[in-house]
Protein backbone atom coordinates (compact mmCIF):
# COMPACT_ATOMS: atom_id res chain seq x y z
CA UNK A 1 0.00 0.00 0.00
CA UNK A 2 1.02 3.31 -0.27
CA UNK A 3 -0.27 6.43 1.59
CA UNK A 4 -2.59 6.08 4.37
CA UNK A 5 -6.68 8.02 4.60
CA UNK A 6 -8.05 8.05 7.78
CA UNK A 7 -11.44 9.22 7.73
CA UNK A 8 -13.45 10.54 10.40
CA UNK A 9 -15.72 7.30 11.61
CA UNK A 10 -18.37 9.21 13.02
CA UNK A 11 -18.65 12.17 10.34
CA UNK A 12 -18.38 9.56 7.52
CA UNK A 13 -20.38 6.69 8.31
CA UNK A 14 -23.62 9.21 8.92
CA UNK A 15 -23.12 10.65 5.70
CA UNK A 16 -22.69 7.48 3.85
CA UNK A 17 -25.39 6.13 5.51
CA UNK A 18 -27.18 9.23 4.45
CA UNK A 19 -26.35 8.65 0.57
CA UNK A 20 -27.68 4.87 0.71
CA UNK A 21 -31.15 6.08 2.20
CA UNK A 22 -31.59 8.61 -0.58
CA UNK A 23 -31.71 5.41 -2.78
CA UNK A 24 -29.32 6.95 -5.74
CA UNK A 25 -27.44 4.81 -7.59
CA UNK A 26 -24.78 7.23 -8.42
CA UNK A 27 -23.22 10.45 -6.58
CA UNK A 28 -20.40 12.68 -6.76
CA UNK A 29 -19.43 14.96 -4.47
CA UNK A 30 -16.06 16.69 -2.61
CA UNK A 31 -13.39 15.40 0.13
CA UNK A 32 -12.64 17.81 2.34
CA UNK A 33 -9.83 17.15 4.57
CA UNK A 34 -6.30 18.01 4.96
CA UNK A 35 -2.86 15.86 3.04
CA UNK A 36 -0.26 15.45 4.25
CA UNK A 37 -0.38 15.73 7.98
CA UNK A 38 2.15 13.25 8.46
CA UNK A 39 4.15 10.79 6.78
CA UNK A 40 2.05 9.81 3.84
CA UNK A 41 -0.76 10.60 6.21
CA UNK A 42 -3.92 12.72 4.63
CA UNK A 43 -6.95 13.27 6.36
CA UNK A 44 -11.04 13.34 5.58
CA UNK A 45 -12.97 15.06 7.76
CA UNK A 46 -16.13 15.47 5.50
CA UNK A 47 -17.87 14.33 2.40
CA UNK A 48 -19.80 17.39 0.44
CA UNK A 49 -22.40 16.10 -2.26
CA UNK A 50 -22.27 18.40 -5.60
CA UNK A 51 -25.57 19.83 -6.65
CA UNK A 52 -27.56 19.97 -9.20
CA UNK A 53 -27.07 22.69 -11.80
CA UNK A 54 -30.14 23.42 -13.64
CA UNK A 55 -31.94 20.90 -12.11
CA UNK A 56 -29.72 18.62 -14.02
CA UNK A 57 -27.43 15.92 -11.83
CA UNK A 58 -23.51 16.17 -11.84
CA UNK A 59 -22.95 12.34 -12.09
CA UNK A 60 -25.62 10.30 -13.79
CA UNK A 61 -25.25 6.54 -15.49
CA UNK A 62 -24.73 6.12 -19.24
CA UNK A 63 -22.10 8.42 -21.20
CA UNK A 64 -23.61 11.81 -22.53
CA UNK A 65 -26.78 11.25 -20.47
CA UNK A 66 -26.49 14.63 -18.21
CA UNK A 67 -29.79 14.07 -17.26
CA UNK A 68 -29.48 10.05 -15.95
CA UNK A 69 -32.90 8.18 -16.01
CA UNK A 70 -35.90 9.67 -17.03
CA UNK A 71 -37.20 9.57 -13.58
CA UNK A 72 -34.33 10.95 -11.57
CA UNK A 73 -35.54 13.71 -8.98
CA UNK A 74 -33.42 13.70 -5.86
CA UNK A 75 -30.74 16.16 -5.34
CA UNK A 76 -28.53 14.31 -3.94
CA UNK A 77 -28.03 11.21 -7.06
CA UNK A 78 -29.89 9.34 -9.49
CA UNK A 79 -32.85 7.61 -8.49
CA UNK A 80 -34.67 5.28 -10.87
CA UNK A 81 -34.70 1.50 -11.70
CA UNK A 82 -31.59 -0.51 -11.18
CA UNK A 83 -29.17 0.11 -13.98
CA UNK A 84 -27.10 -2.95 -15.03
CA UNK A 85 -23.73 -3.42 -13.65
CA UNK A 86 -20.75 -2.32 -15.13
CA UNK A 87 -22.40 1.16 -17.08
CA UNK A 88 -20.28 3.43 -17.25
CA UNK A 89 -20.80 6.77 -15.45
CA UNK A 90 -20.90 10.00 -16.65
CA UNK A 91 -19.50 13.64 -14.61
CA UNK A 92 -20.08 16.68 -15.28
CA UNK A 93 -16.33 17.61 -14.70
CA UNK A 94 -16.50 21.62 -15.12
CA UNK A 95 -19.54 21.76 -12.87
CA UNK A 96 -17.79 19.55 -10.00
CA UNK A 97 -14.57 21.83 -10.42
CA UNK A 98 -17.06 24.79 -9.95
CA UNK A 99 -18.29 23.36 -6.87
CA UNK A 100 -14.77 22.62 -5.41
CA UNK A 101 -13.51 26.38 -6.53
CA UNK A 102 -16.89 27.82 -4.68
CA UNK A 103 -15.93 25.37 -1.55
CA UNK A 104 -12.73 26.07 -1.23
CA UNK A 105 -13.63 30.18 -0.75
CA UNK A 106 -15.67 28.98 2.20
CA UNK A 107 -13.02 26.88 4.02
CA UNK A 108 -11.17 28.06 6.70
CA UNK A 109 -6.93 28.19 7.16
CA UNK A 110 -5.24 24.26 7.04
CA UNK A 111 -9.10 22.69 5.85
CA UNK A 112 -9.13 22.29 1.93
CA UNK A 113 -10.46 19.61 -0.76
CA UNK A 114 -8.50 17.21 -0.84
CA UNK A 115 -10.13 14.72 -3.71
CA UNK A 116 -13.43 13.63 -4.98
CA UNK A 117 -15.95 10.61 -3.98
CA UNK A 118 -18.08 8.97 -5.98
CA UNK A 119 -21.07 6.26 -4.93
CA UNK A 120 -21.62 3.56 -7.53
CA UNK A 121 -21.66 0.01 -8.05
CA UNK A 122 -18.43 -1.88 -8.61
CA UNK A 123 -18.72 -2.67 -12.04
CA UNK A 124 -19.69 1.19 -12.87
CA UNK A 125 -16.69 2.31 -10.89
CA UNK A 126 -14.58 -0.02 -12.76
CA UNK A 127 -15.57 1.12 -16.09
CA UNK A 128 -15.30 5.12 -15.38
CA UNK A 129 -11.74 5.30 -14.22
CA UNK A 130 -10.41 7.68 -17.10
CA UNK A 131 -13.76 9.77 -16.46
CA UNK A 132 -13.24 9.95 -12.91
CA UNK A 133 -9.43 10.75 -13.55
CA UNK A 134 -10.49 13.34 -15.29
CA UNK A 135 -12.74 15.02 -12.64
CA UNK A 136 -10.15 14.78 -9.88
CA UNK A 137 -7.31 16.61 -12.04
CA UNK A 138 -10.30 19.40 -12.85
CA UNK A 139 -10.60 19.38 -8.92
CA UNK A 140 -6.72 19.49 -8.22
CA UNK A 141 -6.20 21.96 -10.77
CA UNK A 142 -9.17 24.66 -9.25
CA UNK A 143 -7.88 23.68 -5.97
CA UNK A 144 -3.65 24.29 -6.34
CA UNK A 145 -5.00 28.07 -8.41
CA UNK A 146 -6.98 28.35 -5.44
CA UNK A 147 -5.35 28.01 -2.20
CA UNK A 148 -1.39 28.22 -4.59
CA UNK A 149 -0.73 25.16 -2.73
CA UNK A 150 1.46 22.27 -3.73
CA UNK A 151 0.32 19.07 -3.46
CA UNK A 152 1.28 16.55 -5.59
CA UNK A 153 -1.94 14.38 -5.09
CA UNK A 154 -5.59 14.07 -5.09
CA UNK A 155 -7.42 11.24 -3.56
CA UNK A 156 -10.46 9.84 -5.38
CA UNK A 157 -12.98 7.45 -2.47
CA UNK A 158 -15.11 4.90 -4.21
CA UNK A 159 -18.03 4.27 -1.59
CA UNK A 160 -19.82 0.56 -3.09
CA UNK A 161 -22.94 0.34 -3.40
CA UNK A 162 -23.18 -3.01 -3.12
CA UNK A 163 -21.97 -4.87 -0.85
CA UNK A 164 -21.37 -1.64 1.05
CA UNK A 165 -17.24 -0.99 1.15
CA UNK A 166 -14.97 2.31 1.41
CA UNK A 167 -11.83 2.27 -0.82
CA UNK A 168 -9.26 4.92 -1.58
CA UNK A 169 -6.87 5.90 -4.28
CA UNK A 170 -4.47 8.68 -4.68
CA UNK A 171 -4.02 10.43 -8.30
CA UNK A 172 -1.32 12.67 -9.12
CA UNK A 173 -2.84 16.42 -10.14
CA UNK A 174 -0.32 16.49 -13.13
CA UNK A 175 0.27 12.65 -14.43
CA UNK A 176 -1.52 11.78 -17.96
CA UNK A 177 -4.26 8.73 -17.37
CA UNK A 178 -2.91 5.00 -17.40
CA UNK A 179 -3.84 1.81 -15.60
CA UNK A 180 -1.63 2.63 -12.79
CA UNK A 181 -2.18 6.59 -12.15
CA UNK A 182 -4.92 5.66 -9.80
CA UNK A 183 -3.11 3.70 -6.70
CA UNK A 184 -4.20 2.33 -4.17
CA UNK A 185 -3.98 3.61 -1.01
CA UNK A 186 -4.71 2.27 2.96
CA UNK A 187 -8.13 3.26 4.24
CA UNK A 188 -9.08 3.65 7.66
CA UNK A 189 -11.31 5.23 9.93
CA UNK A 190 -11.10 7.13 13.29
CA UNK A 191 -12.01 9.72 15.55
CA UNK A 192 -9.80 12.81 14.09
CA UNK A 193 -12.04 15.88 14.71
CA UNK A 194 -11.85 16.06 18.29
CA UNK A 195 -8.01 16.28 17.48
CA UNK A 196 -8.66 19.85 15.60
CA UNK A 197 -7.05 23.35 17.10
CA UNK A 198 -8.06 26.35 16.25
CA UNK A 199 -6.19 29.41 15.54
CA UNK A 200 -7.62 32.52 14.95
CA UNK A 201 -6.24 36.59 15.01
CA UNK A 202 -7.32 39.95 13.97
CA UNK A 203 -5.35 41.28 11.33
CA UNK A 204 -4.90 45.18 10.56
CA UNK A 205 -4.14 45.84 6.90
CA UNK A 206 -3.21 49.19 4.89
CA UNK A 207 -1.88 48.18 1.77
CA UNK A 208 -0.93 50.60 -0.74
CA UNK A 209 -0.18 50.26 -4.43
CA UNK A 210 0.23 52.51 -8.04
CA UNK A 211 -2.22 52.16 -10.93
CA UNK A 212 -0.13 53.33 -13.69
CA UNK A 213 0.23 53.92 -17.39
CA UNK A 214 3.25 53.95 -19.19
CA UNK A 215 2.15 56.42 -21.38
CA UNK A 216 -0.32 59.53 -21.41
CA UNK A 217 -1.95 57.99 -24.40
CA UNK A 218 -2.92 54.27 -23.03
CA UNK A 219 -5.65 53.55 -21.25
CA UNK A 220 -5.73 52.78 -17.24
CA UNK A 221 -4.70 49.13 -17.16
CA UNK A 222 -6.92 46.65 -15.50
CA UNK A 223 -7.32 47.36 -11.81
CA UNK A 224 -7.83 43.55 -10.96
CA UNK A 225 -4.14 43.64 -12.22
CA UNK A 226 -3.37 45.54 -9.74
CA UNK A 227 -4.97 44.55 -6.80
CA UNK A 228 -3.99 41.03 -7.53
CA UNK A 229 -0.05 42.72 -7.46
CA UNK A 230 -1.11 44.29 -3.79
CA UNK A 231 -1.82 40.51 -2.29
CA UNK A 232 0.94 39.37 -3.87
CA UNK A 233 3.09 41.91 -2.61
CA UNK A 234 1.26 41.13 0.84
CA UNK A 235 1.46 37.96 1.35
CA UNK A 236 5.35 38.20 0.51
CA UNK A 237 5.63 40.74 3.37
CA UNK A 238 2.97 38.61 5.61
CA UNK A 239 5.78 35.62 5.04
CA UNK A 240 8.76 37.66 6.99
CA UNK A 241 6.40 38.12 10.16
CA UNK A 242 7.06 36.12 13.36
CA UNK A 243 4.02 34.81 15.15
CA UNK A 244 2.73 35.12 18.67
CA UNK A 245 1.07 32.12 19.51
CA UNK A 246 -1.04 33.01 23.03
CA UNK A 247 1.53 35.24 24.20
CA UNK A 248 4.74 33.52 23.45
CA UNK A 249 6.86 33.60 20.53
CA UNK A 250 6.04 30.55 18.07
CA UNK A 251 9.15 27.96 17.89
CA UNK A 252 9.84 26.15 14.80
CA UNK A 253 10.01 22.78 16.07
CA UNK A 254 7.33 23.24 18.36
CA UNK A 255 4.18 20.19 18.32
CA UNK A 256 0.52 21.14 18.99
CA UNK A 257 -0.26 18.57 21.74
CA UNK A 258 -3.51 17.90 23.37
CA UNK A 259 -3.68 20.83 25.66
CA UNK A 260 -6.22 23.96 24.86
CA UNK A 261 -8.29 23.58 21.77
CA UNK A 262 -8.39 27.57 21.28
CA UNK A 263 -5.47 29.44 20.36
CA UNK A 264 -4.98 33.59 20.10
CA UNK A 265 -2.17 34.28 17.83
CA UNK A 266 -0.55 37.98 16.61
CA UNK A 267 1.61 38.84 13.84
CA UNK A 268 4.65 41.18 14.55
CA UNK A 269 6.71 42.58 11.87
CA UNK A 270 11.11 41.98 12.47
CA UNK A 271 12.93 44.92 12.34
CA UNK A 272 13.29 46.35 8.64
CA UNK A 273 10.87 43.52 7.23
CA UNK A 274 7.90 46.16 6.60
CA UNK A 275 9.85 46.95 3.92
CA UNK A 276 11.37 49.88 2.16
CA UNK A 277 10.10 52.32 -1.39
CA UNK A 278 12.06 50.84 -4.31
CA UNK A 279 13.65 53.18 -6.79
CA UNK A 280 11.37 55.35 -8.84
CA UNK A 281 10.20 54.43 -11.96
CA UNK A 282 10.91 57.35 -14.37
CA UNK A 283 8.52 58.34 -17.29
CA UNK A 284 5.63 56.20 -15.25
CA UNK A 285 2.54 58.14 -14.69
CA UNK A 286 -0.09 57.45 -11.95
CA UNK A 287 -3.67 57.38 -12.10
CA UNK A 288 -4.06 56.84 -8.39
CA UNK A 289 -3.77 54.62 -6.32
CA UNK A 290 -5.69 51.38 -4.76
CA UNK A 291 -5.43 51.22 -0.59
CA UNK A 292 -6.88 47.77 1.00
CA UNK A 293 -7.87 49.35 4.53
CA UNK A 294 -9.45 47.83 7.91
CA UNK A 295 -9.25 44.76 10.24
CA UNK A 296 -9.41 41.40 8.90
CA UNK A 297 -10.43 38.25 11.36
CA UNK A 298 -8.46 34.82 10.28
CA UNK A 299 -9.03 31.27 11.50
CA UNK A 300 -7.25 28.28 10.52
CA UNK A 301 -6.88 24.71 12.14
CA UNK A 302 -3.74 22.27 13.25
CA UNK A 303 -4.01 19.15 14.59
CA UNK A 304 -2.02 17.11 17.52
CA UNK A 305 0.95 16.19 16.25
CA UNK A 306 1.13 18.62 13.54
CA UNK A 307 4.02 20.93 13.99
CA UNK A 308 3.12 24.65 14.73
CA UNK A 309 4.45 25.89 12.32
CA UNK A 310 2.08 24.23 9.44
CA UNK A 311 -0.77 25.91 11.78
CA UNK A 312 1.17 29.55 11.51
CA UNK A 313 1.45 29.17 7.82
CA UNK A 314 -2.04 27.80 7.25
CA UNK A 315 -3.43 31.10 9.31
CA UNK A 316 -0.99 33.07 6.84
CA UNK A 317 -2.65 31.49 4.01
CA UNK A 318 -6.20 32.15 5.07
CA UNK A 319 -5.38 35.94 5.67
CA UNK A 320 -4.20 36.23 2.10
CA UNK A 321 -7.30 33.90 0.70
CA UNK A 322 -9.84 35.59 2.20
CA UNK A 323 -8.25 39.23 0.77
CA UNK A 324 -8.43 37.64 -2.65
CA UNK A 325 -12.09 35.89 -2.06
CA UNK A 326 -12.95 39.54 -1.16
CA UNK A 327 -11.41 41.15 -4.22
CA UNK A 328 -12.84 38.57 -6.71
CA UNK A 329 -16.71 39.26 -5.33
CA UNK A 330 -16.07 42.67 -5.61
CA UNK A 331 -14.27 42.72 -9.28
CA UNK A 332 -17.09 39.78 -9.87
CA UNK A 333 -20.12 42.60 -8.94
CA UNK A 334 -18.73 45.06 -10.81
CA UNK A 335 -17.61 42.79 -14.05
CA UNK A 336 -21.67 41.81 -13.77
CA UNK A 337 -23.18 45.73 -13.00
CA UNK A 338 -20.86 47.00 -16.44
CA UNK A 339 -22.55 44.36 -17.75
CA UNK A 340 -26.15 44.95 -17.31
CA UNK A 341 -25.39 48.54 -17.95
CA UNK A 342 -24.63 48.11 -21.36
CA UNK A 343 -27.21 45.76 -22.10
CA UNK A 344 -29.99 48.45 -20.64
CA UNK A 345 -28.14 51.70 -22.41
CA UNK A 346 -31.03 51.87 -25.00
CA UNK A 347 -34.09 51.31 -22.81
CA UNK A 348 -35.42 54.66 -22.42
CA UNK A 349 -36.33 54.01 -18.93
CA UNK A 350 -32.38 53.26 -18.22
CA UNK A 351 -30.77 54.22 -14.79
CA UNK A 352 -27.20 54.13 -14.14
CA UNK A 353 -26.40 51.61 -11.99
CA UNK A 354 -24.45 52.72 -8.64
CA UNK A 355 -21.05 53.22 -8.86
CA UNK A 356 -18.67 50.03 -8.42
CA UNK A 357 -15.23 49.50 -8.36
CA UNK A 358 -14.45 49.23 -11.80
CA UNK A 359 -16.60 52.38 -12.82
CA UNK A 360 -14.82 54.06 -10.28
CA UNK A 361 -11.96 54.16 -13.26
CA UNK A 362 -13.90 56.23 -15.28
CA UNK A 363 -14.19 59.09 -12.65
CA UNK A 364 -10.73 60.21 -12.77
CA UNK A 365 -12.37 64.08 -11.82
CA UNK A 366 -13.52 62.81 -7.75
CA UNK A 367 -10.40 62.62 -5.64
CA UNK A 368 -11.11 59.10 -3.88
CA UNK A 369 -13.59 56.09 -4.22
CA UNK A 370 -14.47 53.92 -1.30
CA UNK A 371 -16.03 50.41 -1.70
CA UNK A 372 -16.42 48.21 1.51
CA UNK A 373 -15.01 44.67 1.38
CA UNK A 374 -17.33 41.52 1.57
CA UNK A 375 -17.91 40.97 5.57
CA UNK A 376 -16.61 37.52 6.55
CA UNK A 377 -18.68 35.70 8.45
CA UNK A 378 -18.42 32.15 10.17
CA UNK A 379 -20.85 29.48 10.05
CA UNK A 380 -21.05 25.82 12.65
CA UNK A 381 -20.37 23.00 10.29
CA UNK A 382 -18.20 20.09 11.68
CA UNK A 383 -17.45 19.35 15.38
CA UNK A 384 -14.74 21.76 16.47
CA UNK A 385 -14.71 23.35 12.98
CA UNK A 386 -16.68 25.89 11.31
CA UNK A 387 -16.56 27.34 7.54
CA UNK A 388 -16.84 30.75 6.54
CA UNK A 389 -19.04 33.32 3.83
CA UNK A 390 -18.61 36.66 2.75
CA UNK A 391 -21.46 39.20 2.71
CA UNK A 392 -21.78 41.67 0.12
CA UNK A 393 -23.49 45.60 1.83
CA UNK A 394 -26.31 44.45 0.63
CA UNK A 395 -26.82 40.76 1.58
CA UNK A 396 -28.35 39.34 4.41
CA UNK A 397 -27.88 36.36 7.15
CA UNK A 398 -31.17 34.08 4.72
CA UNK A 399 -28.22 34.36 1.78
CA UNK A 400 -26.03 33.04 3.80
CA UNK A 401 -27.58 30.57 4.63
CA UNK A 402 -28.78 29.76 1.47
CA UNK A 403 -25.94 29.21 0.19
CA UNK A 404 -24.37 27.00 3.02
CA UNK A 405 -27.03 24.98 2.35
CA UNK A 406 -26.81 25.03 -1.89
CA UNK A 407 -22.60 24.17 -1.34
CA UNK A 408 -22.29 22.45 1.39
CA UNK A 409 -25.48 20.16 1.64
CA UNK A 410 -26.16 21.51 4.83
CA UNK A 411 -30.12 20.29 6.50
CA UNK A 412 -32.89 22.67 6.64
CA UNK A 413 -32.35 22.65 10.18
CA UNK A 414 -28.91 25.27 10.13
CA UNK A 415 -30.15 28.22 12.24
CA UNK A 416 -29.03 32.20 11.21
CA UNK A 417 -28.60 32.80 15.08
CA UNK A 418 -25.48 30.21 15.08
CA UNK A 419 -23.95 32.62 12.37
CA UNK A 420 -20.69 34.44 13.73
CA UNK A 421 -20.01 38.06 12.69
CA UNK A 422 -16.49 38.40 14.15
CA UNK A 423 -15.95 41.87 11.98
CA UNK A 424 -19.01 43.56 12.66
CA UNK A 425 -16.68 45.47 15.60
CA UNK A 426 -13.73 46.05 14.02
CA UNK A 427 -13.04 48.46 11.09
CA UNK A 428 -14.84 46.75 8.41
CA UNK A 429 -12.47 46.19 5.73
CA UNK A 430 -12.88 48.94 2.46
CA UNK A 431 -10.89 49.10 -0.77
CA UNK A 432 -10.51 52.77 -1.48
CA UNK A 433 -9.04 54.13 -5.58
CA UNK A 434 -7.49 57.55 -5.04
CA UNK A 435 -6.64 59.70 -8.00
CA UNK A 436 -4.67 62.65 -7.05
CA UNK A 437 -5.18 65.37 -9.49
CA UNK A 438 -1.37 65.41 -10.62
CA UNK A 439 1.63 63.33 -11.46
CA UNK A 440 3.08 61.83 -8.72
CA UNK A 441 6.56 59.62 -8.60
CA UNK A 442 5.51 55.72 -8.00
CA UNK A 443 7.59 53.64 -6.27
CA UNK A 444 7.99 50.23 -7.44
CA UNK A 445 6.23 47.33 -5.28
CA UNK A 446 3.96 48.24 -1.76
CA UNK A 447 5.20 51.59 -0.24
CA UNK A 448 3.79 50.90 2.67
CA UNK A 449 2.90 47.43 4.82
CA UNK A 450 0.34 46.52 7.31
CA UNK A 451 0.34 46.55 11.32
CA UNK A 452 1.59 50.02 11.54
CA UNK A 453 -0.77 53.04 12.85
CA UNK A 454 -2.87 54.35 9.87
CA UNK A 455 -2.84 57.94 10.44
CA UNK A 456 1.40 57.59 10.71
CA UNK A 457 1.39 55.90 7.64
CA UNK A 458 -1.22 58.85 6.28
CA UNK A 459 1.39 61.48 6.84
CA UNK A 460 4.07 59.31 5.57
CA UNK A 461 2.09 59.47 2.52
CA UNK A 462 1.33 62.86 2.22
CA UNK A 463 5.13 63.53 2.78
CA UNK A 464 6.27 61.72 -0.26
CA UNK A 465 4.08 63.74 -2.62
CA UNK A 466 5.83 67.41 -1.26
CA UNK A 467 8.39 68.07 -4.69
CA UNK A 468 12.06 67.74 -3.51
CA UNK A 469 12.76 71.89 -4.32
CA UNK A 470 10.44 72.69 -1.39
CA UNK A 471 12.57 70.46 0.79
CA UNK A 472 16.41 71.93 -0.45
CA UNK A 473 14.55 75.66 -0.11
CA UNK A 474 13.44 74.97 3.51
CA UNK A 475 16.66 73.65 4.56
CA UNK A 476 18.92 76.69 2.50
CA UNK A 477 16.38 78.78 4.65
CA UNK A 478 17.21 77.67 7.54
CA UNK A 479 20.91 77.56 7.30
CA UNK A 480 20.93 81.46 5.63
CA UNK A 481 18.91 82.28 9.39
CA UNK A 482 21.42 80.24 11.03
CA UNK A 483 24.56 81.95 9.45
CA UNK A 484 23.22 85.98 10.33
CA UNK A 485 22.09 85.13 13.84
CA UNK A 486 25.52 84.00 14.30
CA UNK A 487 27.09 87.29 12.55
CA UNK A 488 24.49 89.57 14.54
CA UNK A 489 25.71 87.83 17.67
CA UNK A 490 29.31 88.33 17.28
CA UNK A 491 28.58 92.28 15.89
CA UNK A 492 26.97 92.76 19.19
CA UNK A 493 29.45 90.90 21.49
CA UNK A 494 32.64 93.42 19.72
CA UNK A 495 30.23 96.66 20.34
CA UNK A 496 29.90 95.97 23.76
Amino acid sequence: MGRTVVGDESQLDAQVDSIFRSGCSVQVGLLVGKLGTGSSRDLVFALVPTPQKDGEEAASLGPGDPKGPKDAGSKKGNKGKPAPDGVPIHISTDWVAEHARQVSRMLLGGIHVVGIYIFSSEGSFKSSLATLWKAVTAVAAVVQSANEGDASEYLLLHIASSPRRLSCRSCPGNASFSATTLRPCDWRTGKILNNLQEFSCSYTVDIRYPVVVDQPTKKLESLRKYLYSAIADEAKRLQTAQAIVDGSLAQSDSVLGAGSPVHEVEFIQPLGGRGVPGSICNGMKSKGKVLFKGDLHARAYGIVREPLSRAVADLKGDIVASLKSRLELLVDEAEEAEEDARMQEQDADYSPPPETLLSSQLSLDVKEHSFAMPKRVLVPWLEGAMICDYMLPDEKLWDVQERCMDLFGMEQTMEITSVIEPEILGVVPEVILSVPAQTIQIPRGNALSANVDLKTKESMAVKKEIPSFIYSFLFAFAALTLVIAILFSRFYTQKE
